[in-house]
C-alpha cells in the first residue's frame, strides 16, 4: 500500500507543469505540517554557498560572478520545486494537489466542453415575421 501511494505521489510530481510544481512548493513551504528541515534544507545551503567568501567564479570578476549567484539561486527554487513534494508527507502533497486542481485534474487547453446549436435571428423591423 505505501509502494502505490508513492508510486502514485511520483506519477502526479511528474505530470505537473512548471506553473503547478511552482505552486505546489509555495503551498508546501507555507504548510505548517511540512517539517522545517526539509524546507529549509537546500535554501540554507544555498545560503551558505553566497555567504562564503570561496566562489566557483569570483565576484572580482564583474558581471560573471555575480551571474554566478544568481545561478545558484535559480538552481536552488528549481531543486526546491523538484525536491520538496517528494520529500513532504505524501497526504499532504495529494491534498495540495487535489486543492489546486478543484478536485480534478485540470484539462489541457483545447479540450474543453461545446455545443452546437441552431438559431434564429428576429428583427424587430420586420413586420412579417411569424
Amino acid at each position: 500500500m505505501g509502494s502505490d501511494h508513492a508510486r502514485r505521489r511520483m506519477q502526479f510530481n511528474e505530470a505537473l507543469d512548471s506553473i503547478e510544481r511552482a505552486r505546489l512548493t509555495w503551498r508546501l513551504l507555507r504548510d505548517p505540517r511540512v517539517a522545517l528541515w526539509t524546507k529549509l534544507m537546500l535554501p540554507a545551503v544555498a545560503g551558505m554557498y553566497l555567504l562564503l567568501p570561496i566562489d566557483l567564479i569570483p565576484d572580482f570578476f564583474l558581471g560573471l560572478g555575480q551571474l554566478d549567484d544568481l545561478s545558484i539561486i535559480g538552481i536552488t527554487i528549481f531543486a526546491m520545486t523538484r525536491i520538496l513534494p517528494r520529500f513532504a508527507p505524501a497526504t499532504l502533497v495529494e491534498e495540495h494537489l487535489e486543492d489546486l486542481h478543484g478536485g480534478r485534474r485540470r484539462r489541457k487547453r483545447g479540450d474543453g466542453d461545446f455545443f452546437d446549436a441552431d438559431y434564429t435571428v428576429m428583427d424587430k423591423r420586420r413586420s412579417d415575421a411569424p
